[in-house]
């Protein structure tokens, strides 16, 4: 079958669907990927063929602005720059494309609301895939939404869950239903949580550790497992457990380190968070690798430099690689880098800055493994004491613990399976 796979973001919201594309083209599916021309290095270098969606600019443009790291003003942020404005253009594109490649299904990231309408509109299936728990609207599940710094008991969670569909339509439908009679489509209804609920088959790609199956989730809903990426613009075989030759001097130099990162967004943002890092190092006797990317590069160098060798700073580094020779990371709480430290069974300390960062840092303090504490909390004196408690004895064996529980899992071949799965049935339907 021709598979064609849709998704907008920062590399988080990207190596998922190169880790499904790569398993659906190894199966001998035809599989062509489209997003930000950014990420075309990482795409065609994990060998999958690559469609453009929008400029490079626009990816620039909305990672470089402040309120993608806003506690509040994010959300609104994200839907302009990758809802609202790519809608016209992804429905165009999506529809050309599949007539090209004979496409029978659609793959997408659940906020690419227009893929789905072309899906629909070319009789394809529509398989969403939702990255991270909050955004499988249940009351039953304990969720962080948002400014509220805790999950809310079950009754109040129920009127959140309806309070939250409400916003949908009134901050999501208006907008979008406006391309939609551009483009001679009917008005819709609640597409948020269609998008997120919705489609063909529902493919979440977190681990059921995180959340697993509840009453009340989508009837065509499947909780597949992470599925993991994580090579970057080297190609598949950056991944393969091979650190470069300076890290792996610093790493068998000493007791394994801890690892502070902001991933491929946040890292544009926050200049402090390696100052506060390094002081909690040093007060504690740790020694650090700062994983940075262009926008926190030179502070980090700066500061690693001064350490007395305590810190080195390291560019673009496969986490499968080096994750598992840490003591333990800090991070801005991606679903994709909560996934890497579980999968190394290593502990975790969540700074969540925005969106669904906050519901994720609450569910590995929940599974034990881990801590968490909010971006505008952060202080040096915070930190080293919640950094002392994740490098604890106890939460190291509770993170090696549930390793046992997710290592075998491979979300990108239960995705695939799914995929297979539909694409089967509406062959049988059609035939």
């Amino acid at each position: 079958m021709n598979v064609l796979l849709v998704t907008l973001g920062s590399g988080g919201d990207v190596y998922p669907f190169v880790a499904v594309a790569r398993e659906l083209q190894r199966r001998g599916h035809g599989v062509r990927l489209m997003t930000n021309p950014k990420f075309e290095a990482t795409v065609t270098g994990g060998g999958v063929e690559f469609v453009p969606l929008g400029k490079r600019e626009d990816y620039e443009t909305a990672i470089a602005h402040p309120d993608l790291v806003h506690h509040r003003r994010s959300p609104q942020h994200v839907l302009k720059h990758l809802v609202f404005e790519p809608a016209r253009e992804m429905y165009t594109a999506v529809r050309r494309t599949a007539r090209q490649m004979g496409a029978e299904a659609v793959v997408r990231h659940h906020i690419c609301f227009a893929a789905g309408w072309a899906a629909e509109r070319e009789r394809m299936a529509d398989v969403p895939c939702v990255l991270a728990p909050v955004f499988w609207l249940n009351w039953r599940s304990p969720s962080v939404f948002g400014s509220i710094p805790f999950a809310l008991p079950r009754p109040l969670a129920r009127v959140r869950v309806a309070v939250s569909s409400l916003l949908g339509r009134a901050i999501i439908d208006k907008p979008l239903n406006v391309v939609r009679r551009e483009l001679e489509l009917p008005p819709l209804r609640d597409q948020f949580a269609g998008n997120s609920r919705g489609g063909t088959r529902n493919l979440a790609l977190w681990s059921p550790t995180l959340r697993g199956a509840l009453e009340g989730d989508p009837a065509q809903g499947v909780i597949c497992g992470a599925a993991v990426y994580d090579a970057g613009d080297a190609g598949a075989g950056a991944s393969g457990g091979v650190l470069p030759e300076v890290l792996e001097r610093f790493v068998a130099a000493g007791p394994p380190p801890v690892c502070f990162t902001l991933g491929t967004s946040v890292a544009h943002h926050a200049p402090e968070f390696y100052h506060r890092a390094a002081h909690a190092v040093g007060a504690l006797k740790l020694r650090a690798i700062f994983v940075t990317g262009p926008g926190d590069a030179s502070a980090a160098d700066e500061i690693a430099a001064g350490s007395g060798g305590r810190i080195l700073r390291a560019g673009f580094v496969p986490y499968s690689a080096l994750f598992p020779r840490c003591a333990a990371a800090v991070h801005h709480g991606g679903i994709g880098t909560v996934h890497a430290c579980l999968a190394a069974g290593i502990p975790q300390l969540v700074v969540p800055f925005a969106n669904d960062e906050f519901d994720n840092a609450a569910r590995i303090s929940r599974l034990g493994c881990g801590s968490g504490l909010r971006a505008t909390k952060l202080s040096d004196r915070a930190l080293a004491a919640l950094l002392a408690l994740v490098t604890s004895k106890r939460m190291r064996q509770q993170a090696a613990d549930i390793w046992l529980r997710v290592r075998r899992e491979n979300g990108a071949r239960a995705a695939a399976d799914e995929v297979e799965r539909v694409a089967a049935g509406r062959e049988g339907r059609e035939g």
